[in-house]
């Protein structure tokens, strides 16, 4: 059996935040991460974004749940984080999947199945579909344009989701938070959902039980969505989910971790660290950092793998470089150029720090952005010797309220150089 996939994948940065990467490596693998650079390679044409259209050989994986994982490298030698897409091979033969017969897009608010614009598409199992549309009537601000496709059964597949910025106006921000409802696989409508009360401008994770029990067994799609007290929603996030006739088996065992470094677009040897077998396992170890030039920034790559051989996505300790307060003579005091070294922990909660190096004394400006370009904290405004430093950011506003979960950019500022990093903070 042969799955068709098809990705889109962007290097998506905020407006005159970052500058623009091009994509220029991509590979992916099928549960066990090999190392970056080891898994099976997919052509790309160089760009900010990138598509893909390739065939996967499921006929070697068992029954079962298993995950694909795409992940891409720019022109300087850094890894994204894998993009993970679930799938899962049941025993005994498949029906042939439906032809797609309609595909239909919207931007900014959802009409419903079936009541937005639509495209002609040739019917087949895999259809493209180039339009253009009309966005000079939309305000200026954040704006996403969505897509979906319908199959000859009836079913729809996930809304895929396209953000753009017209331009950036804190005007145009959304107020507070009001209500949060959801629904199962297909749309009632805006406002008809089920909904879930939120208290005004809460942000963070919304729980509530799902009942299950009048769906059938099979694939289906949790949609969310939220809005504000201006009477604008949200885009609807899409959860997909599998409906089992029985009782899945417990997930193996934890029984090992493996890790290894990452330098230079260089990858070091895997090594292992056993574990005390469990479904649940916290360790401690001394990572081997032979070949490892540690005042230089590097990553560190960590995995947990069960007792079947499955491999958890990668942990990324990104950006890190060893303390200099008892510099050996391979670990210069002061660098020989601007090194921005990244943040660490990230993700992080509730603090992280972010460490630089300056080559001679100068003038210093650490700024956090949020992606919508507003200022939230300044780190430093101020003249700093030459060596490393290190500030730490405890994940508060410049008016001391803690900041909310997500991606933060941090701009440094020294002279005329700029250099600008990214953090998550998990609350």
């Amino acid at each position: 059996m042969k799955i068709i996939i098809k990705l889109w994948i962007a290097a998506l940065w905020a407006v005159n935040l970052l500058n623009a990467q091009q994509i220029t490596r991509a590979e992916y693998f099928v549960d066990a991460d090999p190392g970056l650079g080891q898994a099976t390679v997919l052509s790309v044409n160089s760009g900010s974004s990138v598509s893909f259209n390739f065939g996967l050989d499921t006929d070697v994986l068992p029954a079962g749940f298993h995950t694909l994982y795409v992940r891409t490298a720019d022109d300087s030698g850094r890894w994204n984080a894998a993009y993970a897409h679930p799938f899962i091979i049941m025993p005994g033969a498949e029906p042939e999947p439906a032809d797609l017969v309609q595909m239909e897009y919207f931007i900014d608010l959802d009409p419903g199945f079936g009541h937005a614009v639509q495209v002609d598409v040739a019917a087949g199992q895999n259809s493209t579909a180039l339009f253009s549309t009309d966005i000079s009537a939309l305000a200026p601000g954040f704006h996403t344009l969505y897509s979906r496709f319908r199959a000859a059964d009836g079913q729809w597949s996930i809304t895929h989701a396209w953000p753009f910025l017209i331009a950036a106006d804190p005007a145009g921000l959304p107020d507070e938070l009001t209500t949060f409802e959801y629904f199962v696989d297909f749309d009632p409508g805006l406002g008809l959902g089920a909904k879930l009360q939120v208290t005004p401008g809460q942000t963070g994770v919304v729980a509530f039980g799902l009942n299950l029990i009048e769906q059938p067994v099979g694939f289906h799609t949790l949609y969310t969505r939220v809005v504000d007290a201006g009477g604008r929603w949200s885009e609807n996030m899409a959860h997909p989910f599998f409906k089992s006739a029985e009782p899945l088996p417990g997930a193996a065992d934890i029984v090992q971790f493996r890790y290894y470094f990452y330098q230079n677009n260089t990858m070091q040897p895997v090594k292992t660290v056993a574990a005390a077998a469990g479904p649940d396992v916290t360790t401690s170890f001394s990572a081997d950092a032979s070949g490892i030039n540690t005042a230089q920034a590097f990553n560190l790559f960590v995995f947990a793998d069960d007792a079947q051989g499955r491999s958890s996505v990668g942990y990324v300790y990104g950006d890190l470089v060893a303390a200099l307060d008892e510099a050996d003579g391979d670990q210069p005091l002061i660098p020989d150029k601007l090194v921005l070294s990244g943040n660490y922990p990230n993700p992080f909660n509730p603090s992280t720090a972010i460490r630089f190096g300056l080559p001679v004394a100068g003038q210093v400006e650490i700024t956090i952005y949020n992606l919508l370009g507003e200022k939230v904290s300044r780190l430093a405004g101020g003249q700093y010797p030459a060596g490393y430093h290190e500030l730490r950011w405890d994940g508060t506003t410049a008016g001391g309220e803690a900041a909310a979960s997500g991606l933060y950019i941090y701009e440094f500022r020294a002279g005329q150089k700029v250099l600008r990093g990214r953090m998550l903070l998990v609350r």
